[in-house]
């Protein structure tokens, strides 16, 4: 039977770094995400279910969006590179 409970993750108090320029940087903001999409980006978010998971950010950077630096900044080295 399938889960029809929104699964959310909640990171709070994190310096975030949104690159919105209407939104700004917030040294204190919070990121919902729900089912793996981000929902919400501001202060003092809360989330919708009591199960979801809740991640302390204080002291760390957040970037809603960006997605495994890791891989994707060497595959786009190589993609340049071996495309004529």
């Amino acid at each position: 039977m399938p889960d029809n409970k929104a699964k959310e993750l909640l990171i709070q108090g994190g310096h975030v770094v949104t690159v919105d320029p209407e939104l700004g940087d917030l040294p204190d903001g919070d990121v919902l995400v729900r089912n793996g999409v981000i929902a919400a980006v501001g202060p003092d978010l809360a989330a919708s279910t009591p199960d979801a998971e809740v991640i302390d950010a204080r002291g760390r950077l957040v970037m809603p969006g960006l997605v495994d630096t890791h891989r994707h900044v060497w595959q786009g080295a190589i993609g340049g590179f071996t495309r004529r």
